[in-house]
């Protein structure tokens, strides 16, 4: 959002449009990483019930998610 916004001159309004967001959604998103910095994109520790999928999945499911699907043998690029 903060690309679209710095890089691009993107309003929050379209910045919510192509993300499909509110645009107070948008709006919070880019004061809070103005104000923080990009501290703000790490995901902080919950309280609550323990995730279920252990670093191990994760690491799989993160390796799979970063090829290109011609490289699964799919017939399409995206």
């Amino acid at each position: 959002m903060d690309l679209l916004n710095a890089e691009h001159g993107l309003k929050a309004s379209q910045i919510a449009h192509l993300v499909r967001d509110s645009e107070r959604t948008v709006q919070r998103w880019l004061h809070r990483y103005e104000a923080e910095g990009v501290q703000v994109l790490y995901e902080a520790p919950r309280n609550g019930k323990p995730a279920k999928m252990t670093q191990v999945y994760q690491d799989k499911l993160l390796g799979s998610v970063r090829l290109r699907p011609r490289a699964l043998r799919l017939d399409f690029s995206l």
